[in-house]
């Protein structure tokens, strides 16, 4: 466990539960808490709807949500008196039968040893006759007062998840994601050998993790309220970031019309005015941009932000980002913005 000690961020510890050893569970989670200084929860089960006939934890009535509320509740409730009140509950891929909402009433006083929710959003799962809908696995946070983490979600599956479109896809669902209450997203990076979701190690840093940095600096370290601008239904999305001041100081645009790469690309000309946009001026923008929506950086495609910013294998920014100018008249804001791409505006 020593290594994920130095991480920068807080991590999150999925241990076994299927076997029913809690003995050996409680020895993992006491080790974790003497080494990791950035422990934030322990997560006891990936996805226990798959556990299947045979495995100890299984009663013999059978297996079942309530079986596994059961279960859950047990062993917080004997776990939380030695390692606190620190358990992510859940895990689930499947709702709205193995469910957050489902789980909760059933964990009664054990829901206090609850840290956070986790559900698991694959969003290939939405083929198939399954359906993966952020905002009514969402829904029950407020109800519950308790933080929902996403603890599974990938950008599609193998072919998919490393191409730009995949990267532009990163940063509508994190925005998507925090208007709905998301506290956390954990984006599956895969396994050895079987890496279908990775955004790096592979072969280079891939265009997912270019969507990642492209948020991260919209949402920005003075980024305090998010607002959607657009009501949902067209292609085009439009978001503002605003700081604890109250004013908003970066818009995002997002043209989610599919570019292939044959034919002429599209583009649309969004508007802005009000919310502190001068009658007068110029502003800047960094446009997140590919060939087309199926670039890959490891066969060859080009992704950049800021017309020459990409990252090394080491996920380093190299190459220089230059801002585009976006003049202001007559109060209005204008941006020009191509099918399958994004663009981010400085106030």
């Amino acid at each position: 466990m020593s290594p994920l000690s130095v991480l920068k961020g807080e991590i999150t510890l999925v241990l076994n539960r299927r076997l029913n050893q809690q003995a050996n569970t409680l020895a993992a989670e006491l080790q974790a808490q003497r080494t990791l200084s950035n422990l934030h929860s322990i997560e006891l089960g990936n996805e226990p709807e798959f556990y299947e006939a045979g495995f100890p934890i299984i009663p013999s009535s059978g297996w079942s949500p309530a079986a596994d509320g059961a279960s859950q509740w047990s062993w917080f409730s004997a776990l939380a008196p030695t390692l606190g009140d620190i358990f992510q509950a859940g895990g689930y891929l499947q709702p709205p039968r193995w469910s957050t909402a489902g789980l909760a009433p059933m964990l009664g006083s054990a829901i206090n040893n609850v840290k956070t929710f986790s559900g698991h959003s694959y969003s290939q799962s939405a083929c198939g006759g399954a359906s993966t809908d952020l905002p009514s696995l969402m829904s029950h946070s407020n109800v519950l007062r308790l933080k929902i983490v996403l603890g599974l979600a990938v950008c599609g599956g193998g072919g998919i998840s490393p191409t730009f479109g995949a990267g532009l896809w990163i940063v509508d669902y994190v925005l998507q994601a925090i208007l709905n209450h998301v506290d956390r997203l954990y984006l599956d990076q895969g396994t050895v050998g079987n890496c279908q979701y990775c955004w790096w190690g592979r072969f280079t840093t891939g265009a997912p993790f270019y969507g990642a940095a492209f948020v991260s600096e919209f949402l920005g370290s003075d980024g305090r309220r998010l607002i959607i601008l657009d009501n949902g239904t067209p292609p085009i999305a439009s978001y503002a970031i605003y700081n604890s001041a109250g004013a908003p100081v970066r818009l995002l645009v997002y043209n989610s019309n599919f570019y292939d790469g044959s034919g002429t690309r599209s583009s649309v000309e969004v508007s802005f005015s009000g919310g502190g946009i001068p009658a007068s001026g110029t502003k800047t923008a960094n446009r997140f941009t590919g060939q087309n929506a199926n670039s890959r950086v490891d066969q060859g495609g080009v992704v950049t932000i800021g017309g020459g910013g990409t990252f090394d294998g080491g996920c380093l920014s190299v190459g220089t980002q230059t801002r585009e100018s976006v003049g202001v008249s007559g109060g209005l804001l204008s941006v020009n913005v191509q099918a399958s791409e994004a663009l981010l505006v400085y106030l």
